[in-house]
């Protein structure tokens, strides 16, 4: 009973060397191509379910509707930025005729001071 478990010195490892190397290069030969199988069994599983939800109409209506709702939030956004610069460009263009009427004014009061005081001297 106590000898029969692998690792403990049984005899199946206490032969040569020279014969496990072969084995050891046999199981990794056999552990390599069980991954590719396995890649390629998982590879052909997500192209089998790739071809049918593109043949799948709920899938296809959902996917439409994702990209409705992506075009009218782009185009929401859209109009929403164009609405900020035309209220940007309004506030600047009201500051710019405020500034400038402010000016205008400043000039006009101190042309109408040198024609008084011209009109006075003369």
């Amino acid at each position: 009973m106590f000898g029969t478990r692998k690792g403990n010195g049984s005899s199946n490892e206490s032969g040569s060397k020279s014969g496990s190397g072969s084995s050891s290069a046999a199981a990794a030969t056999r552990a390599a191509q069980q991954r590719e199988r396995a890649k390629e069994f998982r590879r052909e599983a997500y192209l089998k379910q790739k071809a049918a939800r593109a043949a799948d109409p709920r899938y296809q209506a959902m996917k439409e509707a994702a990209k409705k709702q992506r075009r009218e939030a782009y185009k929401a956004a859209k109009e929403r930025h164009k609405a900020k610069q035309t209220e940007e460009k309004a506030q600047a263009e009201a500051a710019r005729t405020e500034l400038q009427t402010e000016k205008r004014a400043t000039f006009d009061r101190a042309l109408m001071e040198l024609v008084r005081r011209g009109a006075k001297t003369g």
